[in-house]
């Protein structure tokens, strides 16, 4: 029987996340398809996720502090957020060490699992409060898709320039590949 994991990431945490996603964003490549602002809490930390995804998505690149930081502010303003608070945040952000960014990248799954499960549970306390239901919420099914976050990055390939040699070895062995069906050209 498998046993949940007892997660408690707290605000610090998520900052870590974000510093190291700012300064080591080719460890958080592959998740980009669940590590997104809704991830995270709080007015500065959920805009400078929302900026950091935006810029890729329209660069395909990630930007440095000092743009991030820009588009950070610019996305305050639209909800007319304390720029003077986002400013003091980034000061936060970049003072934190990242040096531990591989063991972050690696919680990062957990992270985000954790947070569409806080999710899950806030979403069915607001329908179920003042006894009444504001609308069917299927809990199975949103807590379900809450734990299969990051299922489907288990097996996401090869990084080819960190195993050339082993990828080069496996394709060049004798009968590796399809067989063709003739003797003669599978045992060359």
């Amino acid at each position: 029987m498998e046993t949940i994991p007892r997660w408690d990431f707290s605000n610090e945490f998520q900052d870590l996340v974000l510093a190291c996603w700012i300064r080591h964003p080719e460890k958080f490549l592959c998740y980009g398809p669940i590590l997104n602002p809704k991830s995270f809490s709080g007015v500065q930390a959920t805009l400078a996720a929302q900026a950091l995804q935006k810029y890729y998505t329209k660069y395909g690149k990630f930007p440095g502090w000092r743009l991030l930081k820009q588009f950070t502010l610019d996305e305050a303003s639209k909800i007319d957020a304390d720029t003077a608070e986002v400013d003091q945040y980034f000061t936060g952000l970049f003072e934190i060490d990242t040096a531990d960014a591989d063991q972050v990248a690696e919680r990062v799954r957990d992270f985000v699992r954790e947070r569409a499960l806080l999710a899950a549970v806030r979403k069915v306390v607001e329908n179920i409060q003042d006894g009444k239901a504001k609308e069917k919420v299927d809990v199975i099914s949103l807590f379900e898709s809450a734990l299969q976050i990051g299922q489907n990055l288990d097996d996401m390939g090869y990084v080819l320039h960190d195993v050339i040699d082993h990828v080069v070895d496996k394709m060049t062995t004798r009968g590796y590949g399809l067989k063709t069906g003739f003797p003669l050209l599978d045992t060359c």
